[in-house]
């Protein structure tokens, strides 16, 4: 049901359209390597030394980054208030995702949360929540 928040963007989907679509392309082309490469790499083109290093928000920030998306998650104090928390969570197949990580599209405002592979999800990465901006601790 994604789709149908396109309309809660501040500007509608006009003015998030091109943000929307390259991230979009970049999402659906390489974040299961992005969630899943456990080798720590920042690129895919760097050598994989066999190594599992594990996988850690600052590995994924950086990842996208390096296609020039502001991608991060959520600070912890957002997810101990129930109501910032709720908003992030989408139910897939009865089970609750906290959809932390967010690519910030203009530096205030438009939003879209992501999750990555579940079983749930047939161990595709997840384009949760459009949205203009969902609140925070202290709104």
């Amino acid at each position: 049901g994604v789709w149908r928040e396109v309309r809660d963007f501040d500007g509608g989907y006009h003015r998030a359209r091109e943000p929307l679509l390259r991230f979009l392309g970049v999402f659906d082309d390489h974040a299961t390597w992005v969630f899943t490469d456990e080798t720590g790499r920042l690129t895919q083109g760097e050598p994989d030394l066999g190594k599992k290093i594990g996988i850690s928000n600052e590995v994924i920030e950086k990842r996208f980054l390096a296609w020039g998306f502001d991608v991060v998650p959520e600070k912890p104090n957002v997810y101990s208030d129930p109501t910032c928390r709720r908003p992030r969570e989408r139910t897939l197949k009865g089970r609750v995702l906290y959809c932390e990580h967010h690519y910030k599209m203009h530096d205030n405002r438009n939003r879209i949360h992501v999750h990555r592979p579940v079983a749930e999800s047939g161990w595709k990465p997840i384009v949760a929540i459009f949205h203009g901006h969902l609140p925070l601790p202290g709104d």
